[in-house]
């Protein structure tokens, strides 16, 4: 683990996290999901991690100074990457790896515990995918096509009743983002309108960031 304090500028000295994180029941892998994590509205910093076996988060509220993990393993419908994003009701939703409608994992403890969700509209064949918040709006960043290729940000708008309580997500539409290769992909907002993507456009040979309007 590496610790900024000045955006990145610079960077502490590593610190070996290993033996608060890793478990026996991992096996001989034990990798952070690519993409994102999450700080929570409680200020709780969350990684999504997967083995061999299946998926885990750890978690600190100190601001990484001591890290936690689940001791078990995860129901996310796959034992691949995810990511994870905080609705406005703080519940936290998981997308996972698999192909055709994306398996979903939603905790109420920030965390801690899941259960199985309503798959969302949209579909993807089996890739890493990267899921943000902004505004009142949630952003998954996926292939599109049979197999990785025609990346898409696909946008789902939150849905309030009459009393402003969080009823769930509407899928809107797709923001295209390239024709072509589209593989592991991280978003990050820029600001209201616009976010950044970075992503792989050549399998294991190229890398393009472009900032996409939504």
């Amino acid at each position: 683990m590496f610790k900024s304090s000045d955006q990145g500028l610079s960077w502490s000295e590593p610190k070996d996290i290993t033996p608060l994180i890793l478990s026996e029941e991992d096996e001989a892998f034990l990798g952070v999901s690519p993409g994102v994590a999450i700080t929570s509205s409680t200020d709780r910093i969350i990684f999504p991690l997967y083995s061999q076996k299946g998926t885990v988060c750890i978690y600190t509220d100190d601001n990484g100074e001591s890290w936690m993990r689940n001791r078990r393993l995860l129901y996310t419908g796959n034992k691949g990457e995810w990511t994870i994003a905080e609705m406005p009701n703080l519940r936290l939703y998981a997308y996972g790896t698999d192909k055709g409608k994306v398996p979903v994992t939603i905790s109420s403890d920030r965390g801690i515990s899941w259960v199985k969700g309503d798959k969302p509209k949209f579909k993807a064949p089996k890739c890493q995918k990267c899921a943000i918040t902004v505004g009142n709006k949630l952003l998954v960043s996926h292939p599109n096509g049979k197999k990785r290729e025609n990346g898409v940000i696909s946008v789902g708008e939150f849905l309030f009743d009459k009393r402003e309580r969080f009823k769930g997500i509407e899928w809107k539409n797709d923001i295209k983002i390239n024709e072509g290769y589209f593989g592991y992909s991280c978003l990050a907002p820029i600001d209201e309108n616009t976010v950044g993507v970075l992503y792989e456009a050549e399998l294991s040979g190229k890398i393009v960031f472009e900032k996409i309007s939504i």
